[in-house]
């Protein structure tokens, strides 16, 4: 009881402190409590609807994936230019398979054509993921002739190619 006590107030003081997030929920739900991490994350979310940091706790810890999508979509709404929670938003949506929306949000950024280049590189993955690998390939290497210092952008290409059994290209 008392270390998801402590990871608790742990994870209510810091809502970005994922590590406590992760105790909290898996501790609390051996104790019987499978709901703790969630409730406790709404009740930021509650006392502090301004903040970005609660709404993205709440995607990390909600169960349901339209609850996860809705608290980032709050939390972008917050602030366009939040990274994580546009990555977050971006790995949700190629898990639950929705590939064209995770396209449309890429493309949508308040960064405009200048995304950050992991926002980039994961639309490639979108498209490798709905099984267009030619177009992640060419859409890559786009990326990779304006960012060549992106390493795991190399090791996507390499794998897409190493599947292909392109060995040249490999």
């Amino acid at each position: 009881d008392n270390a998801i006590t402590q990871f608790e107030q742990s994870a209510a003081l810091d809502p970005e402190y994922d590590w406590a997030w992760r105790m909290f929920k898996e501790r609390a739900a051996q104790e019987g409590r499978p709901n703790a991490a969630i409730e406790l994350a709404r009740r930021l979310a509650a006392q502090r609807p301004g903040e970005l940091r609660t709404w993205i706790a709440v995607a990390r810890v909600a169960d349901e994936p339209e609850e996860k999508l809705a608290a980032l979509d709050r939390a972008i709404a917050l602030s366009p230019l939040a990274l994580d929670a546009n990555e977050r938003k971006l790995d949700l949506l190629i898990e639950l398979e929705r590939y064209d929306e995770a396209l449309a949000l890429v493309d949508a950024t308040a960064w405009g054509e200048q995304a950050p280049i992991v926002l980039r590189a994961k639309a490639c993955r979108i498209l490798a993921a709905r099984g267009d690998t030619p177009a992640a390939i060419a859409r890559m290497d786009k990326v990779l002739a304006a960012e060549p210092n992106h390493h795991p952008g190399w090791e996507l290409l390499a794998d897409w190619h190493s599947a292909r059994e392109d060995w040249p290209a490999y």
